[in-house]
């Protein structure tokens, strides 16, 4: 085995390393915004509009995440209708499409963590909001969406991860992340077994890094972290 050439490379595996933790915290933290808006608009709208975000969480999770990103990247571009248009500049670079693909799955994802979890809430609290003179903003904020982000926290740690993975096909497209300076030192050097191995214990890092990040939240955003029913 040869893993001296590895370390000889390091800083391949660490710049890959770096652009796949940066795309996943962008997209995660823009994930998490877009699926509160997306929620709350969801428990408060009529059926229409229920139904669209409804085929918009399906769409993402019903199809393979390597679908989405190849339609993104070859299917989307190709149309004049983008080229002649200014949304060519989120479609003609392969780290700008690989971002957006995973800001847009994430958001379905943790939309439907969000929409099961405000399904719990009762009614109750919106009424005791209304009650004590809170505005509908006030009662979100200081009620529903707190209890919102506790009592799903659980699930949205595996979310996380899952994501995480989903950065590996990126070098599929030929983002330079930490899966596709792995197939680079095997290609490059013939050292398919070391290299590999490498990047292996580079995503289990990266998932110890995630779930320590995540501790770290729940510690200081929710000191008391129950399921809390009501």
């Amino acid at each position: 085995m040869d893993f001296q050439t590895v370390f000889n490379n390091i800083h391949l595996v660490i710049n890959g390393m770096v652009k796949s933790i940066t795309f996943l915290f962008i997209s995660l933290f823009a994930g998490v915004v877009l699926s509160t808006i997306l929620s709350i608009t969801y428990k408060h709208s009529n059926n229409f509009v229920r139904k669209i975000i409804d085929n918009y969480i399906l769409i993402f999770m019903g199809t393979p995440f390597i679908v989405q990103l190849f339609f993104f990247y070859y299917v989307i571009p190709s149309l004049d209708i983008v080229k002649n248009s200014s949304l060519w500049i989120l479609f003609y670079d392969a780290d700008r499409v690989a971002l957006l693909t995973l800001i847009l799955n994430t958001t379905a994802y943790t939309t439907d963590i969000y929409n099961n979890t405000l399904n719990n809430i009762g009614q109750g609290l919106y009424n005791a909001g209304v009650t004590c003179g809170l505005s509908f903003s006030q009662i979100h904020r200081k009620i529903i969406l707190p209890l919102m982000y506790r009592n799903s926290f659980e699930q949205y740690t595996n979310e996380c991860i899952y994501s995480m993975h989903a950065t590996s096909l990126f070098s599929a497209i030929t983002v330079t992340e930490l899966s596709y300076m792995g197939g680079k030192l095997s290609s490059d050097f013939y050292i398919p077994f070391e290299s590999y191995i490498t990047i292996g214990v580079g995503y289990l890092f990266l998932t110890f890094l995630i779930l320590l990040v995540l501790r770290g939240l729940k510690k200081v955003m929710l000191p008391t972290v129950q399921k809390i029913n009501f």
